[in-house]
C-alpha cells in the first residue's frame, strides 16, 4: 500500500463516481461478506452520533464511506477478506479506537481543535503501523464535507463528528489493507 498521489486520487474518485448503482450495491454486499465486524461498525455504530446532529450529513457520510471504499477498490484492488487478518487484530483495532474516540463524543460539542487532535493522533498511528498514510484524501473527503455544510447552515453542528467518523473510516480501511495477509 502506499499514499495516494494527486492522479492516482483523481482517478480513483473519477472512477467512485461513475459506478451503477448496481455495481455500487455488489460492492457494499461483498465488503460486507468479506469485512461484516467494520462493515457494522462504519454503515450501522457510526452514523448514529452524526444522526444525532443532523439526518443530512449521516447519509452523507454513508456516500462518503463508499467513494473512499471505491477509491480503495480501484487503487489497491478488492476489500480484503476478514480471514486475511490476524484473528485478534480487529479487536485490537475496535480497542484502539475506542480509547481515541470515545472521550471526543462524550464532549456535547465536538470543536476544530478536538477534531485536529483526533486527526493528528490517527495519521501518527496509520503512518506508525502501515508508514503511509491518506492524507490527500482525507483532505479531499473533509473539503467535501465542507462544501455539502456550506449548501445547508443546519449541518454545520454535525461536521467535526461526521470528519472524525470518516477519518476512522479511511484509517481503518487503509490498516485493513495493510494488515491482510493475502
Amino acid at each position: 500500500m502506499h499514499q495516494l498521489n494527486e492522479a492516482e486520487l483523481y482517478k480513483a474518485l473519477e472512477f467512485a463516481k461513475s459506478v451503477d448503482e448496481t455495481t455500487g450495491r455488489l460492492m457494499i454486499q461483498k465488503f460486507q461478506t468479506n469485512l461484516p465486524v467494520f462493515y457494522e461498525m462504519s454503515f450501522n455504530l457510526f452514523p448514529g452520533p452524526i444522526s444525532t446532529k443532523n439526518r443530512d450529513m449521516a447519509y452523507y457520510y454513508l456516500d462518503l464511506c463508499f467513494d473512499v471504499l471505491a477509491v480503495f477498490e480501484f487503487i489497491f484492488g478488492k476489500v480484503p477478506d476478514q480471514e486475511t487478518l490476524a484473528p485478534d487484530w480487529l479487536d485490537k483495532q475496535s480497542q484502539m479506537i475506542n480509547s481515541r474516540l470515545k472521550p471526543a463524543l462524550e464532549r456535547k460539542k465536538i470543536e476544530k481543535k478536538t477534531y485536529e487532535s483526533l486527526r493528528k493522533s490517527f495519521l501518527h498511528k496509520f503512518e506508525d503501523e502501515t508508514h503511509v498514510n491518506q492524507s490527500g484524501l482525507i483532505d479531499f473527503i473533509n473539503d467535501q464535507i465542507d462544501q455539502f455544510v456550506a449548501e445547508e447552515s443546519s449541518r454545520a453542528s454535525a461536521t467535526h463528528v461526521t470528519k472524525i467518523m470518516i477519518l476512522i473510516f479511511i484509517f481503518s480501511l487503509g490498516n485493513i489493507y495493510s494488515q491482510s495477509r493475502i
